[in-house]
């Protein structure tokens, strides 16, 4: 999984703010049994992933794209869980706790 989030060199992201967030999936060069990646999904957590949300996606050439409304109050972080699939029945689920910082 491959993300795109903007944030500052201390790795934060203001509160109160809505940004996008692009994400990808591919597999490694070679791999035996790799399809076509054919979708994904992702949730968003803001209380270190007690609790997801799901977000909708919008396909992009190299993958997808959402739109977060951060929380209010800085002080606080983002978590993401990703999944994908190919056509061949293969996926993943990855799960980042604390993924990036609001400030």
């Amino acid at each position: 999984m491959n993300y795109d989030i903007h944030t500052n060199l201390a790795g934060d992201v203001k509160a109160r703010s809505s940004i996008k967030l692009k994400f990808s999936a591919s597999h490694i060069d070679g791999a035996k049994g790799a399809g076509q990646i054919e979708g994904a999904t992702l949730e968003v957590s803001f209380d270190d992933g007690n609790t997801w949300e799901e977000t909708t996606l919008n396909a992009q050439e190299s993958g997808w794209e959402t739109k977060l409304k951060l929380p209010k109050n800085p002080g606080g972080s983002v978590s993401l869980r990703a999944g994908a699939w190919d056509d061949e029945g293969n996926r993943i689920q990855q799960s980042i706790i604390k993924a990036f910082r609001l400030n």
